[in-house]
């Protein structure tokens, strides 16, 4: 995208954010009006919170990862969950709302990967490129992207992260009926 496209993107999730914060409203964007195309396709995103610029301390993290809603409004109710409804913290204040930092990570389409042992999956993922995804029986874990090249992990180190959100051990990787899913995503920020 383009740089007005970018701050289009941010400006849709900073605004969801400032209604739920500011107002206690949901907002969302007219999606019929949008000058860019790609705006009503559905895609799945994520919006990462973090406290401050400094220190980057996440703040909140929620996502759609799978297409359901236009992307416009995908990111739109991304941004007000992860301000409001992330488990592991409270709803953000204004004063944190005037600290944040807003990042909104548009996923890619979602491959499974067809693996025989872990070393084959391991060769298929790309750090800093994919995101992984584990699902098995009901459960599931979901890693950007960015989190692996943060850390430096190395794709085992991956799987086995995304295998523990999931709350599944390092060997559920060899049982029947667990399946990985990888992604790329594009970063805006």
């Amino acid at each position: 995208m383009i740089s007005d496209e970018i701050s289009f993107v941010l400006e849709i999730a900073k605004k969801s954010i400032k209604e739920i914060v500011y107002n206690n409203k949901e907002w969302s964007p007219e999606i019929n009006r949008h000058k860019y195309a790609d705006m009503r396709e559905e895609q799945g995103v994520f919006t990462t919170i973090y406290a401050d610029k400094i220190e980057k301390n996440l703040r909140g993290c929620i996502g759609i990862p799978y297409p359901q809603f236009p992307l416009a409004e995908a990111i739109a109710l991304s941004a007000r969950n992860a301000a409001t409804k992330d488990p592991r913290f409270p709803p953000l204040s204004k004063e944190e709302f005037d600290r944040a930092v807003i990042e909104v990570e548009i996923l890619s389409f979602i491959e499974k990967i067809d693996y025989t042992n872990i070393e084959n999956l391991s060769d298929q993922i790309i750090i800093g490129e994919h995101g992984l995804i584990v699902k098995y029986k009901g459960t599931a874990g979901l890693l950007l992207p960015k989190v692996a090249s943060r850390y430096s992990w190395t794709s085992n180190e991956l799987i086995e992260h995304t295998l523990r959100k999931a709350m599944l051990p390092l060997e559920a990787s060899n049982w029947e009926g667990v399946e990985f899913f990888k992604f790329t995503s594009t970063l805006y920020q």
